[in-house]
């Protein structure tokens, strides 16, 4: 929140004070704080790559695996090529699970990958405006809110959705791991900047019709604004030498959706 201005104690100058950001994604409210300078300098297609890499990540196990199922609900492919714009992409790595588990069927696996545009569009009156990714969510010179509502828009690239550009300077490469025991939720995860190598994409693309890719737009649209809130970290910044992270499962998550979701009683 920022800091009230004060007559009597000289205020305080803008630099000082912060906004909350609400991104609204799959039913859930996630928040993050940044500071003005970096609301007004940061494009937000910068920090959409931040907040899939350093909050999507963290925040629910399930979430993101949930958010790739989505992008491709018949298949599971290998690599999912996000795209935010303003040259910022990451290429997400996702070790599948193979182990046998009674009663649960795994869709096919297809050594492939899958281009889409995600961005974070602001809300304005019940509905999401344009969405400019070269652009920071607030510009400089104007009054900075206490916070904002924004939604995590994902539309996959077609012949009438072009993709955003990329630049291998600005990518990153996520890898993933699904859990053994707990399908859909992930075990572990690590981040790394592109090197020419581990960015390379296998030879299938999955092309997807504009006709299909019109109907499969995944987007957190304003009907979601009442969505659990869950809290992110604050501090948004990528640590380069980031080692590889292992995501909790907690019991709560796996008696509400993992056990009633392989037909087990709650109290296995």
């Amino acid at each position: 929140m920022p800091k009230e201005v004060s007559k009597s104690d000289g205020g305080s100058t803008a630099a000082d004070s912060s906004m909350e950001i609400n991104v609204h994604v799959d039913g859930l409210t996630i928040p993050i704080t940044l500071t003005h300078e970096k609301c007004t300098s940061t494009s937000s297609g910068e920090l959409c790559k931040d907040f899939v890499e350093n909050s999507l990540t963290k925040v629910d196990p399930r979430l993101i695996l949930q958010i790739l199922t989505k992008i491709s609900p018949a298949e599971r492919l290998t690599h999912y090529v996000m795209r935010y714009g303003d040259g910022y992409s990451s290429i997400i790595h996702v070790e599948w699970s193979s182990a046998d588990i009674p009663g649960f069927i795994r869709l096919p696996l297809v050594p492939a990958y899958i281009d889409v545009n995600m961005t974070l569009k602001p809300r304005k009156r019940g509905a999401p405006t344009k969405a400019k990714p070269h652009l920071p969510l607030q510009p400089a010179g104007i009054s900075l809110p206490s916070s904002i509502d924004v939604n995590l828009c994902i539309s996959l690239v077609s012949t009438e959705e072009p993709p955003y550009p990329s630049n291998v300077a600005r990518t990153s490469v996520v890898h993933l791991k699904e859990h053994g025991k707990f399908p859909g939720c992930v075990d572990t995860f690590s981040v790394e900047a592109a090197d020419g190598q581990n960015n390379i994409l296998p030879e299938t693309a999955h092309v997807v019709e504009a006709s299909t890719a019109a109907a499969a737009i995944v987007v957190t649209t304003a009907t979601a604004a009442a969505g659990k809130k869950r809290k992110a970290s604050e501090n948004t910044e990528s640590d380069p030498t980031r080692a590889e992270c292992r995501v909790k499962c907690g019991a709560d998550i796996v008696i509400k959706n993992v056990l009633p979701f392989l037909g087990l009683p709650p109290n296995v």
